[in-house]
């Protein structure tokens, strides 16, 4: 590097010395911003005196003199605050010469809009330089010693100097007008041109200038021009606002890797489009305007380049081909203490993408299954363990859920790789280890428990996934813990709610006596508080967002907090409100009588009867609900409960043809259908043959009962059992799988009424902190939890005997893994 002719060596201690001592003077900002307007104080003088000089310079009135010295302090401040921010992000960027370059580009701009020429540089760098000198040359707040040294002075130059080339390229160009000319040059070719014709002579030029490339362009010839034309489109917009052509530079860089575009073929495609440019334009193309092109192109090319080449390494390149050797080939070549990052996160343009979610979303599933098991491999040295499961789960965060809603059959890959069997059997049982921390979900992190990894399975997943035995040990764990518990609480509550009810207001309805009226009223009052509360758990989890959307129509949907989602729930809160308002309609005090509603009665049933009717089949009707403690009992009340829901779309479908019916024989006024309602519950009652009243029916209208006898009989409900069989046979195959999801929502629900600090305390008693043992006095990696499993597991195509690959010899971090890892012999 050389400065004044004198050559000076610059080591990286200087830039970082340089570095550290201004970064560490932020207290002196206000020092340096004034320095940088005291020095560059002469350069703004020095523009406005061509302005200020001339016929009335010398008879400007004494206020105007004042404005413009006022607007010029504010114009130099707000200048000083521009290159402090400049200089801010050169130091943040100087390792990332990629970014920097960009950014340099996008300031470059901005400052030539200031006013700012290449004749400013210099005068820009002594006074950047001179500001520095004076703000680190005053003794340090905290030591006292001067910390301008010349080698922080030779580092700061080497580091102006390097700037400066970024920052003539731009402001040359854009002395030069060339993003003008070039925008100008570009709607001259489109309004001669047509997007065809253009895109026929750029792919030409292609063709002859960079055959390598043409095997890219494998769309339809309308849509390649149409391609051919953003491309030129993007060179234009680039010249004239780069940051927003940087802004979307990352998308452009993924896409043009996924396409198998490489960095080497930015410069014959350069040199294609601009030979295909200078044709298009004829005796319009002159020198200057092919400078201005090859001016925009020189500068874009290289940003471009730079992305391609920072984010196409060997992972990229084998998922863009989708190569599962070659994938294979370059987690080998990894150091063993950064294999788990490269499967993890690539960088492109500054931005870190995930391999994995990568291949998932274009459907190379056979890749993303060997990351899945390369990452959950448990690999060992003579010095630690390998294994990712955390740093997997701290870069995909949603990774169950991307998983359930798009590669459902990659679950299993990932629950495998969370649990290790041990081969030792002692006293008829083995070590089993599972890693499910992350399954489990810290509440500091998740507070909403529908957003655990369980609530996920159960919302998105399949029933088969419960099966496995990592999601049963979770789901055991927090039943156990506190699902069962609150859930039998819960249970045993509405039990003494329904027994009350039942023996106060059904059973003995008539009683006045002081104890059935006090029981009415108990009853009354503890539904009051449960329906409160209930409200108040719906009401909290609207304000936490802890909803679900059911869909009314296709663009129409209806948030409903998750506790009424739950068709249980949904059911007892009814019922609770009901009980409460029959509770209060206590007839022995409304009536002044303590006998009044055993005389008074006369036999008519009332709307009151007909509520306490609803509530006490819905009260009973819940307790199928206990079931669920029992698997086998839960799978028979899940699987009804579903074949409910086609027994309601067929009643749907029979309740339109009874109406339809009905109307036709109430039009042809039959016997007992002269009247549209009472047509309609003839008609109920005929097709349940509760009644033969219509065989006294006309002709006419006996040919539409017998119709409607048909359509019901011999057609709906032949299709409502071949339904409901079809339907019990997909259930039976994963009735067990069903019970434990269903088991699922409960526990969760259950898990939602705690509080943070209950479910953290429940949390920690897991010891998820602790290293677990493979062995004893060999402890593992931290994130599970220990069990002792009966030895007959082995039979299960789950179990994988000690499933750790050891490695002997050298266990340096940057050494890769053998690619034969010799396992332990079995004992």
């Amino acid at each position: 590097f050389t400065r004044s002719g004198v050559e000076i060596a610059i080591s990286d201690d200087n830039v970082d010395n340089g570095l550290a001592t201004l970064s560490g003077s932020s207290s002196k900002r206000p020092p340096f911003t004034r320095r940088v307007k005291a020095s560059i104080a002469k350069l703004r003088r020095t523009n406005s005196a061509t302005s200020d000089a001339g016929p009335r310079g010398a008879g400007v009135e004494h206020r105007h003199k004042q404005q413009r010295l006022f607007d010029r302090a504010q114009a130099e401040e707000a200048f000083g605050q521009e290159v402090w921010g400049f200089l801010e992000t050169v130091m943040t960027l100087l390792w990332e010469p990629e970014q920097m370059n960009e950014k340099l580009i996008v300031t470059g701009t901005r400052f030539f809009k200031y006013g700012m020429r290449l004749c400013h540089l210099d005068p820009l760098g002594e006074a950047v330089h001179e500001a520095l000198r004076i703000a680190l040359a005053c003794p340090c707040n905290e030591c006292g010693k001067d910390e301008w040294k010349s080698h922080i002075s030779d580092a700061w130059a080497w580091l102006w100097g390097t700037v400066c080339q970024s920052l003539t390229s731009t402001i040359e160009s854009a002395e030069a007008d060339h993003p003008r000319m070039a925008a100008e040059s570009w709607e001259k070719i489109k309004s001669r041109h047509t997007t065809e014709q253009i895109g026929d002579v750029l792919f030409a030029e292609l063709t002859r200038e960079a055959p390598m490339v043409v095997h890219l362009f494998k769309r339809p010839k309308k849509l390649q021009s149409y391609m051919f034309m953003q491309a030129v489109e993007s060179l234009v917009a680039f010249s004239k606002s780069p940051k927003e052509f940087f802004d979307g530079l990352r998308n452009f860089t993924i896409l043009h890797i996924k396409y198998g575009v490489k960095s080497e073929y930015v410069k014959p495609f350069g040199k294609a489009v601009m030979q295909g440019i200078e044709e298009l334009s004829g005796d319009k193309w002159t020198l200057e305007t092919g400078n201005a092109w090859l001016s925009v192109w020189n500068r874009l090319s290289s940003c471009v380049a730079r992305s391609l080449n920072v984010g196409t390494n060997l992972i990229t390149v084998s998922l863009v081909n989708g190569d599962l050797d070659k994938m294979q080939e370059a987690a080998e070549c990894a150091p063993r203490g950064e294999r788990i990052h490269w499967l993890t996160s690539v960088e492109v343009n500054g931005t870190v993408m995930s391999p994995l979610l990568w291949a998932i979303r274009d459907g190379k599933f056979a890749i993303a299954r060997f990351m899945i098991q390369d990452l959950l491999a448990i690999r060992a040295d003579r010095e630690c363990y390998y294994y990712g499961r955390e740093r997997l789960f701290e870069t995909h965060p949603d990774l169950v859920s991307v998983l359930c809603t798009d590669a459902p059959n990659l679950v299993e890959d990932l629950l495998d790789g969370l649990m290790w069997h041990s081969q030792t059997v002692l006293n008829g049982r083995l070590r089993v280890n599972y890693f499910i921390k992350d399954l489990y979900g810290n509440p500091e992190d998740i507070h909403d428990p529908w957003q655990t990894a369980l609530a996920i399975f159960c919302l998105k997943g399949l029933p088969d996934m419960f099966m496995h035995p990592c999601l049963e040990k979770l789901l055991a764990m927090k039943w156990t813990r506190f699902g069962k518990s609150i859930f039998m609480t819960v249970q045993a509550l509405f039990l003494l709610v329904t027994v009350l009810f039942t023996a106060a207001s059904i059973s003995n309805w008539c009683s006045c006596s002081m104890s059935w009226i006090v029981v009415r009223l108990f009853t009354g009052g503890l539904a009051g508080v449960m329906f409160i509360f209930m409200s108040y758990i719906g009401f909290r989890q609207m304000i936490l967002l802890q909803t679900a959307s059911i869909h009314i129509t296709q663009t129409r949907q209806l948030h409903l907090p998750r506790l009424f989602t739950n068709p249980w729930n949904a059911v007892r809160y009814i019922c609770l409100l009901l009980v409460v308002i029959l509770s209060s309609l206590e007839r022995c005090y409304i009536e002044n009588s303590v006998d009044s509603c055993a005389k008074n009665w006369n036999g008519v049933i009332g709307w009151e009867m007909v509520l306490k009717a609803f509530a006490a089949c819905m009260l009973w009707s819940q307790l199928l609900q206990v079931l669920l403690v029992s698997t086998q009992l839960g799978t028979l009340t899940y699987a009804v409960g579903q074949l409910m829901f086609q027994v309601g779309r067929n009643l749907v479908i029979v309740a339109v043809m009874v109406l339809a019916f009905a109307c036709a024989l109430n039009a042809l006024q039959a016997q007992a259908y002269d009247e549209l309602g009472s047509a309609m519950v003839e008609v109920i009652r005929f097709v349940l043959r509760i009644d033969e009243s219509a065989e006294n029916t006309e002709s006419w209208g006996l040919v539409f009962v017998v119709m409607l006898t048909i359509t019901v009989h011999l057609f709906l409900f032949s299709v409502l059992i071949a339904q409901l069989v079809k339907g019990y046979d997909i259930l039976f195959v994963d009735q067990e799988g069903n019970s434990r999801m269903n088991r699922a929502f409960q526990c969760i629900e259950s898990e939602s009424y705690l509080s943070v600090t209950t479910r953290k305390r429940f949390y920690d008693e897991c010891g998820f902190d602790k290293p677990v043992e493979f062995d004893n006095g060999d402890e593992g990696p931290t994130g599970g939890i220990q069990f002792m499993e009966i030895a007959s597991i082995r039979a299960q195509k789950y179990y994988i005997a000690d499933r750790i690959m050891r490695s002997t010899g050298t266990a340096s971090a940057l050494d890769p893994w053998p690619p034969t890892i010799e396992k332990e012999p079995e004992n």
